[in-house]
C-alpha cells in the first residue's frame, strides 16, 4: 500500500510540475478585467484608476500586477520614506509648457528615488496655469507625499533659481530644490537617469524598461483630484465618450506654428490619411488643437467622421502665455481643458501627432504608465529623437519597449 501511495504521490508531483511548467511556457496570457486599485488610505483620493468603468477593457493580468505593484512601490517611498527631506521641484520656469513642466518633474522624481529621498512640491509655487493657494500641482492633481505643503517657499529662493543641479543632489545634501538648471547636469554627466532606474529596488519584467518606468511615474503624478474629475466626467458626458473605437489626433499649429517648429505646418487633411492606413474603420476623432481653424475644417469638410472637440476655453491660435497674461485666457480653464483632452487621448485607441511637441510623448507615456502598452501609433515621420526623449526614456527604449508592447485589444469597443 505504501509503494502504491509512494507512487501515486510521485504521479501527483510530476503532473503539478508539467501543468505549472506548461502554463508559464506555453499557455495563452491570462487577461482580467481592469479593476480599480485601492492603495493605502495615506493619500487623500487614494483611487489609483482613470479608466471608466462603463468600458470592459481587458488587459493582461501580468501587466495589471506590474502595474500595480510599481505603484505600491512608489506610494511607499513617497510616503513612508524615513528621509522626508528631500528634493522639491519648483518654478524657475513657471510659464513652461505642462509637456515640458512634466519631463522636469519626472526627471526630479527619478532623481529621488535613486537618492531614497521624497519627491515635494514647495508650499507656494509659480505656476503661470495654476490659480488655488499653492499655484502648484495640488490645484489639479492628489498630493504626492506627507509633506507636500511642508518644504520651503520656493519665492524665497529666486536668487538661486538655476543653482541646484544633480552633482550637488548627489553630494548627499539634506534639502534641496530641482530647478530648469538641474536637467543640464542630469542629461550631460547622469545619461538622464537610465542607469539608476536598472539599479531601483524594484525588479522590473524583461519586457519593460525605462520608458515603462516613466510611464509609471506620470501615472503617479498625473492622478486627477475631485475638481477636475467633475470637469472630465461632465465633458465626457457632453460628448458621448466611450461608443466607439476612437483616434487621437494632435494638430499642433499656435506658438509652434509661429515659431517655425518642423511638425508645425501638417494639415488635418494628412491625419486622415494616416488614419485610413492604421485602421480605416474608426470614424470618431478626437482632436486635439488650439486651431479653431482646423475644428471648423473638420467638421465641414470631413462629414464621414466624428470629431470630439472640447468646448472649456476659446481656441484663440495664438501665443498662450501672452493671452494669460493679458487676462483674455482664464489659466485654470486653459489646463482643465489641456488635462481633459490628456485623459480622453490616453484612452484612445489610436494617436496620430507629431513629436516636435512634447504634448505627444507624454501621452504616448501615460497610456503606457495606465496600460502597459503603448498605443498603435503614427508619428507623422518624426522619431522619438526628433527634440527629445522624455526623461530617462530614451530612443532605444521607446524602440524597443514599442516593438514589444503595442496595445493589441481596442480600449472602446463598439457597442
Amino acid at each position: 500500500m505504501r509503494a502504491i501511495r509512494s507512487r501515486k504521490m510521485l504521479l501527483l508531483c510530476f503532473l503539478t510540475g508539467f501543468l505549472l511548467t506548461y502554463k508559464r511556457h506555453f499557455a495563452p496570457e491570462t487577461v482580467l478585467p481592469l479593476t480599480y486599485v485601492t492603495l493605502k488610505p495615506t493619500r487623500p483620493g487614494t483611487v489609483i484608476e482613470l479608466l471608466d468603468e462603463s468600458r470592459q477593457l481587458a488587459i493582461s493580468s501580468q501587466r495589471m500586477r506590474a502595474r500595480n505593484s510599481f505603484q505600491q512601490w512608489l506610494h511607499e517611498k513617497q510616503f513612508n520614506n524615513s528621509n522626508a527631506a528631500g528634493i522639491a521641484f519648483t518654478d524657475d520656469d513657471a510659464s513652461a509648457g505642462f509637456g515640458s513642466r512634466m519631463m522636469r518633474i519626472v526627471s526630479a522624481f527619478v532623481t529621488a528615488l535613486h537618492l531614497n529621498k521624497t519627491l515635494t512640491f514647495p508650499a507656494r509655487g509659480q505656476w503661470t496655469y495654476s490659480t488655488c493657494d499653492s499655484r502648484n500641482n495640488d490645484c489639479y492633481f492628489l498630493p504626492i507625499s506627507y509633506n507636500f505643503n511642508s518644504s520651503p517657499d520656493s519665492s524665497s529662493h529666486k536668487t538661486r533659481n538655476r543653482g541646484s543641479v544633480v552633482s550637488q543632489l548627489l553630494a548627499n545634501r539634506t534639502y534641496d530644490l530641482w530647478t530648469k538648471a538641474s536637467l543640464n547636469s542630469f542629461y550631460k554627466h547622469y545619461n538622464v537617469g537610465a542607469d539608476w532606474i536598472k539599479s531601483f529596488d524594484f525588479e522590473l519584467p524583461p519586457h519593460l524598461g525605462g520608458c515603462w518606468v516613466i510611464g509609471q511615474l506620470l501615472y503617479y503624478l498625473l492622478q486627477p483630484n475631485k475638481s477636475v474629475e467633475r470637469v472630465l466626467n461632465a465633458e465626457k458626458h457632453r460628448i458621448g465618450w466611450g461608443r466607439h473605437a476612437v483616434a487621437a489626433f494632435h494638430v499642433r499649429h499656435g506658438d509652434r506654428s509661429q515659431r517655425g517648429h518642423q511638425g508645425s505646418k501638417l494639415q488635418l487633411a494628412s491625419f486622415i490619411a494616416q488614419l485610413s492606413v492604421l485602421d480605416s474603420t474608426v470614424k470618431d476623432v478626437l482632436l486635439m488643437t488650439e486651431d479653431g481653424h482646423v475644428v471648423n475644417e473638420a467638421k465641414q469638410i470631413y462629414t464621414g467622421f466624428n470629431f470630439h472637440v472640447t468646448e472649456i476655453q476659446p481656441r484663440l491660435n495664438d501665443d498662450i502665455n501672452r493671452l494669460l497674461a493679458e487676462g483674455v485666457l482664464d489659466p485654470e480653464k486653459e489646463m482643465h481643458n489641456a488635462l481633459v483632452n490628456l485623459y480622453l487621448a490616453i484612452d484612445c485607441d489610436y494617436f496620430i501627432g507629431h513629436l516636435s511637441s512634447t504634448w505627444g510623448r507624454l501621452v504616448l507615456l501615460l497610456s503606457y504608465g495606465k496600460y502597459g502598452c503603448i498605443p498603435p501609433r503614427d508619428l507623422m515621420g518624426s522619431t522619438w529623437k526628433s527634440r527629445w526623449g522624455f526623461s530617462s526614456c530614451t530612443a532605444s527604449d521607446f524602440s524597443r519597449e514599442a516593438s514589444l508592447n503595442t496595445c493589441k485589444i481596442k480600449k472602446n469597443a463598439n457597442k
